[in-house]
């Protein structure tokens, strides 16, 4: 699974699933413009659904093989310390933030993952016209230029 990736600060143009996290957990996806993309973003559950199996065996295996408990590890990733008591199939821990879609479908999140992701601030184009796609994307209007606040550093 895709797991503790920022994808932050692109401009994507024509992208089909531009963000894409697989059934990971601990992902952020901030401070991204998605232009006619379809769809701007995938979230899945897939290891409570059909990559079930690899739970107990292959995340369990790898984990184990990375001796995770050492400083080294911790320092850097401390959840892995409960990760196995924490429902280790579950996508929790994703954020998705500040962001801009236009000319397409936002995203495409599987019902099973939406509970776990935090979704915060995103500017998405509801026009009718653009819902689903097929409209040109216009750049200029209103509501993209007069969103100086996304492109400020801000803690994520």
């Amino acid at each position: 699974m895709f797991c503790d990736t920022l994808i932050f600060g692109n401009l994507f143009y024509k992208v089909t699933r531009a963000a894409f996290i697989g059934g990971g957990r601990d992902c952020t996806v901030a401070n991204n413009i998605f232009v006619d993309c379809e769809p701007a973003l995938h979230i899945d559950a897939r290891a409570i659904g059909w990559a079930n199996y690899h739970v107990d065996t292959t995340m369990k295996d790898r984990l184990f093989a990375m001796l995770f408990q050492e400083v080294r590890w911790t320092d850097f990733y401390p959840q892995l310390l409960t990760l196995w008591q924490d429902e280790p199939a579950v996508p929790k821990g994703n954020v998705v933030a500040r962001n801009i879609s236009q000319g397409s479908r936002w995203n495409k999140v599987r019902d099973e993952a939406r509970p776990f992701i935090h979704f915060e601030d995103n500017l998405i184009d509801q026009l009718a016209e653009t819902i689903g796609g097929g409209a040109p994307t216009d750049l200029g209007r209103p509501v993209y230029t007069s969103t100086p606040e996304l492109m400020k550093p801000q803690s994520i």
